[in-house]
């Protein structure tokens, strides 16, 4: 199975199937704080809200899904500190795991300590392979994967917004770490110029009163 995002973002996106029908879409508010995931039932005159995901700086996220509320930290757990696994059990008991890859926005999906049964998949150009295609996401027929899909996309929008919002916050505190330092050595520059100058009239005013001094004496 196969769902194709209508744009990059993935905070305001429409995921299509093959057919180019809606399935699944997100939307969120202006500051990114919270996100709607929507679901097109077949038939329905519209979607009804699936998910929301609200993102908070100093307490815990919350996923709120099918009307039930809960800490996005126990509901999607880590298994370490160190880890990068994020596991997860479903309203069908059955447990899964999203795991990223060491660079670009792809994460794969398992059955806990099974097999690989779903991946994401980035924008190609076409540049390094032989086709151009846009996101995707990318699951198998196994029964447990298709039942359990609603959950399976609201995860993965959830660990993707929270993997771009602390890719800013690393970057912005990149920059302002940088900005800092420079403005340590402008000051500590500013600083060394002002004793030069200081030693310098020093050395004058002490010569020049030294000489006049001797001069008047003879």
């Amino acid at each position: 199975m196969r769902l194709i995002f209508s744009s990059d973002y993935i905070t305001d996106t429409v995921l299509l199937d093959d057919q180019n029908r809606q399935v699944y879409a997100t939307t969120s508010s202006t500051f990114g704080r919270h996100t709607e995931v929507l679901k097109f039932d077949s038939g329905a005159s519209g979607p009804s809200k699936l998910a929301t995901l609200d993102f908070h700086n100093w307490t815990s996220d919350m996923i709120t899904l099918r009307g039930r509320e809960m800490m996005a930290k126990d509901y999607i757990d880590k298994p370490s500190w160190t880890s990068s696994r994020r596991v997860f059990s479903t309203a069908n008991r059955d447990a899964f795991e999203w795991v990223p890859e060491t660079f670009g926005n792809t994460w794969s999906l398992h059955l806990l300590n099974g097999p690989q049964v779903g991946r994401s998949h980035s924008r190609s150009l076409g540049l390094m392979g032989p086709t151009q295609h846009p996101p995707y996401l990318e699951f198998s027929d196994d029964p447990r994967v298709l039942s359990s899909l609603d959950e399976l996309i609201v995860t993965y929008v959830y660990l993707r917004i929270k993997q771009e919002k602390q890719r800013r916050n690393r970057a912005n505190h990149s920059a302002a770490h940088r900005h800092r330092g420079m403005a340590m050595g402008g000051a500590a520059g500013a600083n060394n110029i002002m004793l030069m100058q200081g030693g310098m009239g020093g050395g004058m005013g002490g010569g020049m009163s030294g000489g006049m001094g001797g001069g008047m004496g003879c």
